[in-house]
Formats: C-alpha cells, structure tokens, sequence
C-alpha cells in the first residue's frame, strides 16, 4: 500500500511541474508576441512608408496585451517552489 501511495504521489508532482512549466511556456511565448507586435509598431512608426512595413493594428497590440495579461492568474498559482 505504502508503494502505491508513493507512486501516486510522484504522478502528482510531475503533473504540477509539467503544468507549472506549461504556465511558464506559455507566459514568455505571449511576452515574445507582444514585445514583437510592439517592434514593428515602431520599425513601421520609424520608416514612416506604410508600404515598407506594414504597422500592427492596435486591435492586434490589444489582442496579444490581454492574452497575456490572461495568463498572469496562472502564472500567480503556478507552484514555483
């Protein structure tokens, strides 16, 4: 019984850290689409010739702001220990 209890225990942690490095993943990757959106806001912003590099929409800066904002709950729960 006690081997089966260790077992499952050892199952929980891994899941908590895979969910934990899930949470992680997916905060830098949408830290990484803002940072991108907001470069070419301003590469298109310094060329100043729309048809040189198309500037994001600030629909698209919105979009990718509270996707990430919407992991910070996660990220925040997230056993970090």
């Amino acid at each position: 019984m006690f081997l089966i209890i260790v077992a499952r225990e050892r199952e929980l942690q891994n899941s908590i850290r895979n969910d934990t490095m899930w949470v992680i993943h997916q905060f830098d990757r949408e830290t990484r689409e803002l940072a991108h959106v907001v470069e070419l806001a301003r590469a298109a912003k310094a060329l100043g010739d729309p048809r040189t590099l198309k500037s994001p929409t600030p629909e698209e800066a919105s979009l990718r702001y509270d996707i990430l904002y919407s992991r910070l709950p996660h990220l925040e729960e997230a056993n970090l220990s």
